[in-house]
């Protein structure tokens, strides 16, 4: 998978159905609810009414805070930047792309919560998890 620092692929949208319900009913309610996962706060009325608004107006929907969420995600967890690939996923697969991005954030908020590290897969092809050690 290219730039597979996403522990979900672009297209496994079935895996967790609240994701995928608010993204294809609501797609900026998703967007702002990543948005604000990422700054580590409580969303808020305003960020919902942000996601709403295209930028540039002639844009077919929001494009500027899912290419922004997965920028700060990538640069929050240390993964590999990737700005052209990041604009053509968001362009061409928006909901998919919205979709990663928050199931993307819960895990890697949920591993921290739990003291993991992320998942590394051995040369056994078992997956490992590395506990940090207190």
């Amino acid at each position: 998978m290219l730039y597979s620092d996403y522990s979900h692929s672009l297209l496994d949208v079935f895996a967790d159905f609240p994701v995928l319900f608010r993204t294809l009913w609501c797609c900026p309610l998703q967007n702002a609810l990543t948005k604000a996962r990422l700054d580590g706060r409580s969303c808020t009325a305003c960020d919902c009414l942000v996601a709403t608004v295209p930028v540039p107006p002639a844009a077919p929907y929001p494009v500027c805070m899912p290419y922004h969420n997965r920028q700060q995600l990538r640069s929050k967890y240390g993964m590999q930047l990737a700005p052209c690939h990041d604009a053509l996923t968001i362009l061409f697969c928006y909901p998919c792309s919205i979709m990663q991005d928050a199931r993307e954030a819960a895990t890697r908020e949920e591993r921290a919560v739990r003291g993991r590290r992320p998942t590394t897969r051995s040369d056994s092809g078992f997956a490992i998890h590395v506990m940090s050690g207190s």
